[in-house]
Parts: C-alpha cells; structure tokens; sequence
C-alpha cells in the first residue's frame, strides 16, 4: 500500500478499534469496581468480571464500546497522522 496519508489513517482507524476491542471490558469491570459503595457486590476483579459475564452475558463487557471507540478512534487517528507526517520533515 506503500508509506502514504490513506495507509497511515487506516492503521490508525484500525489501531483505534483493537484499543477500544481490548480495553472495553477492562473498563467495564474497572468502572464496577469503582461504583460499589458501601456494600462490595464482587470479592474482586475477577469475581466482577465472572459475576458480569455470568448474569448478563459476554456482550455486558462491551457495554459503552461505540463512545468508548468514538473517543480512541479519532484521537488514534489524529495522533499517528501528525505523528508520520512529522517523521518526514526533515529538520
């Protein structure tokens, strides 16, 4: 595809989506573990994530996954273009 603006926002884009892909769940379980108050609903973050997987399936990990993407996305974008154009000036 070669070393261009179009190769470098598609691996961006695609960048951005893995990042989101793997991160969601950890952020689902995070933001749980951070929402108990008082009584603990999980022993800890496994127990959330085995509890969450359980009761309201695999997909209740992607919970928030497009806003999620929609902040990664253009951010990864932004950066690795600007990043590639930067690398070719020459200084």
């Amino acid at each position: 595809m070669g070393d261009t603006v179009y190769t470098h926002f598609v691996s961006s884009f695609a960048c951005g989506l893995a990042g989101a892909l793997a991160s969601n769940p950890v952020d689902v379980v995070r933001t749980r573990m951070m929402n108990q108050k008082g009584v603990a609903l999980y022993k800890g973050t496994m127990d959330c994530l085995l509890q969450t997987w359980r009761s309201e399936g695999f997909m209740a990990l992607y919970k928030g996954f497009f806003p999620n993407w929609l902040r990664l996305g253009p951010w990864n974008i932004i950066f690795f273009l600007t990043y590639e154009q930067l690398k070719k000036i020459d200084v």
